[in-house]
């Protein structure tokens, strides 16, 4: 995502069946790393250099740990050793930096699986903008398709897409649901 909006969305089966979700997360971290590496280099071309590294954001924490090289590779995970090598070396490169955000609050959770209509309208109006500009003009006149669930519970309600952009970009280790009721995770 660039300034709120997504860029690019893959979604495709992994051309390898994957023994564990965390190996299956490692790859998909490597597929992303090389993506955000080729939008990086575009965005050089035109001369917007970016000095930081770009946040992947992944639900997995054991696949964090593999990518920023704090966890070993046990006997089911030594096979993908090229990949998670890479993405080692881009992490120490300072070209990406994994962060981790809760599941509810994947964004590309949209593009990998059906969801009910409450998360998927709430990622689909995270991802393209539709979050942002309701919670910065919370008067402007909007379709009937953006938000137009409030009767479904706070899942498709404006102060939740408040909270989850507050929680993207400050609070990722609560749930969506612990910081509209205003309480803290442990």
């Amino acid at each position: 995502m660039m300034n709120g909006a997504a860029l690019k969305l893959v979604s495709k089966k992994q051309t390898l069946t994957a023994p564990s979700t965390c190996w299956a997360e490692c790859v998909t971290l490597f597929d992303t790393s090389t993506h955000v590496l080729g939008l990086r280099n575009v965005m050089a071309e035109l001369g917007q250099y970016q000095e930081d590294p770009t946040h992947i954001y992944c639900d997995n924490e054991s696949a964090i740990q593999i990518a920023n090289n704090r966890g070993s590779l046990g006997v089911t995970s030594r096979a993908m050793d090229l990949k998670t090598l890479s993405i080692r070396n881009r992490i120490k490169d300072h070209q990406v930096e994994t962060a981790y955000v809760a599941t509810d609050l994947q964004v590309a959770d949209q593009g990998t699986k059906a969801l009910p209509t409450n998360p998927f309208i709430r990622l689909r109006d995270t991802m393209n903008e539709y979050a942002i500009v309701k919670a910065a003009h919370p008067d402007k006149e909007m379709s009937d398709l953006i938000f137009g669930h409030e009767g479904h519970g706070k899942r498709g309600s404006q102060s939740m897409a408040n909270a989850m952009i507050i929680m993207i970009t400050q609070f990722k280790h609560q749930s969506v649901d612990e910081l509209v009721a205003g309480t803290s995770a442990v």
